[in-house]
């Protein structure tokens, strides 16, 4: 299966509750690492991050198509963060991917546990449209911010085509349009790692 570019952009702020003023967080590239180390058996061969009129943009493909990059926050004392607020639309990316897709820690890396896991790939929903996502914070404090996910998009199966059968995605109980080439249909579909797809050929 090949593995298409993944698009994200968002806008990301904190606040101490509900009704407090949002500190923004820096989208920057500037600001941003790209640490494929961080995960090297699954690390994408390619990635970019832009800034665009206020929006970033983080891309990934090729290889694993995972990537995650880091921040290290200068906004002053985090200590009363409570609200992490996320404006985002994303497009082709592994929606099951386990652990997290927004991590924060206050500065410790020897220990980890679920407060680090701000927002999971779950949370999100997959469709290219702008959405608004707000969780609480359970750190005693922010320091660093990681964004991780897993592209993964592309042509999945390639069958011979029966004049007149339609196809359907049994898994997710819906039809599917391939694209017929050179006697074949050509089936384009997002599949997470290690997840389950059934698809059916329905003759006339």
């Amino acid at each position: 299966m090949s593995r298409a570019l993944m698009t994200i952009a968002l806008l990301l702020t904190l606040a101490a509750s509900a009704d407090a003023v949002e500190v923004e967080v820096p989208l920057d590239p500037e600001h941003w690492r790209p640490t494929p180390g961080w995960t090297p058996q699954t690390a994408a061969e390619e990635h970019s991050h832009t800034l665009d009129d206020g929006i970033a943009t983080f891309r990934a493909s090729g290889g694993g198509a995972t990537m995650i990059w880091l921040q290290s926050l200068d906004l002053g004392d985090l200590s009363d963060v409570r609200w992490v607020s996320l404006r985002y639309r994303v497009e082709a990316i592994n929606p099951t991917l386990p652990s997290y897709f927004l991590w924060g820690d206050a500065g410790e890396e020897s220990t980890m546990s679920s407060s680090n896991l701000l927002l999971s790939a779950e949370d999100l929903i997959v469709d290219g449209d702008w959405h608004v996502l707000t969780r609480p914070v359970q750190l005693p404090g922010l320091a660093r911010l990681g964004i991780r996910f897993q592209a993964v998009e592309g042509e999945l199966l390639e069958i011979p085509h029966v004049e007149g059968a339609t196809y359907r995605d049994l898994w997710n109980g819906r039809d599917l349009t391939p694209q017929i080439r050179d006697g074949h249909a050509v089936i384009e579909q997002t599949l997470g790692a290690r997840n389950i797809g059934v698809i059916a050929r329905i003759r006339p």
